[in-house]
């Protein structure tokens, strides 16, 4: 089964998470993380990245996880979440004194 496509790629129409969405979705990973019974693989990592690596980037994290053969139906599932996203930048919260 291809995994689903939240964000589709550049081009696309493309849905902003909102502060309900997120938190279910980390309430759902974290209770998904907690019952396994087996070693997981969770990584979080910030990476400056220009449009092309990117790009390729989310396009190997794709292939990855949609060519990922499935053994038979007596073995375990295994959950795979992979998100590739650009920070948002930050707001400026710079006051200006005066003296």
């Amino acid at each position: 089964m291809p995994a689903a496509t939240l964000f589709p790629p550049a081009g696309g129409t493309r849905p902003r998470a909102n502060c309900t969405l997120s938190g279910l979705c980390c309430a759902r990973l974290a209770e998904e993380l907690n019952h396994s019974s087996a070693e997981t693989h969770l990584t979080l990592r910030h990476l400056r990245l220009g449009p092309v690596q990117a790009r390729e980037l989310g396009e190997t994290l794709s292939k990855l996880v949609d060519e990922a053969e499935e053994n038979t139906e007596d073995q375990p599932a295994h959950g795979v979440l992979v998100a590739l996203y650009q920070q948002a930048l930050p707001t400026s919260t710079s006051t200006s004194s005066s003296a």
